[in-house]
């Protein structure tokens, strides 16, 4: 009985991997729509936001890397609100 119940908790596991997954790509793929069609001085405007939010050295260890995630994390909230969240037949969307 306790291996049948692991099993399932597995088969949880992978089920909620999958659809976490598919998520991150859906994500992905609308920031990448998004970023086709902002004008440079606004994708300029947000890595200007990002790194005036980040305490990082420039040039530093990462800090590219780290200020792309924001400028990201910022597109993602400004032009696509909490919709980038996984939603569940009948459930509101939060307001952006």
């Amino acid at each position: 009985m306790e291996k049948q119940a692991e099993q399932e908790a597995a088969r949880e596991i992978e089920r909620d991997a999958r659809e976490l997954e598919k998520y991150r790509r859906q994500t992905q793929e609308q920031l990448a729509q998004v970023l086709d069609t902002l004008p440079s001085d606004a994708l300029e405007a947000f890595e200007n936001q990002a790194k005036a939010q980040l305490p990082l050295q420039d040039h530093g260890f990462g800090s590219r890397f780290m200020v792309k995630l924001k400028r990201d994390e910022l597109i993602l909230h400004e032009h696509l609100g909490f919709s980038i969240w996984p939603q569940t037949p009948g459930t509101a969307q939060r307001p952006a």
